[in-house]
């Protein structure tokens, strides 16, 4: 895979092994990059999903997220 890559996108790719080095936990990425994303799969997988229903699964589990769940998730962020 990274031979791969390196093929495609020559010392442009972020990862593992790669040559771009990115940092763990960057001040670029924001608290919703570590929380949001892990929370919606996090509810998409609770029960096993089904694909025909994957985009409209993601779409309610987006509004069930409260504005107070997020400012909780920004006011707890280090």
């Amino acid at each position: 895979m990274r031979r791969e890559l390196n093929r495609i996108f020559p010392n442009k790719w972020i990862g593992r092994g790669g040559s771009a080095l990115f940092p763990v936990r960057s001040s670029d990425l924001t608290c919703l990059d570590y929380y949001l994303w892990g929370r919606v799969k996090e509810l998409i997988y609770f029960q096993r999903p089904i694909s025909k229903n994957m985009k409209e699964k993601i779409k309610n589990i987006f509004r069930e997220i409260t504005i107070q769940e997020l400012e909780e998730v920004q006011a707890n962020f280090p």
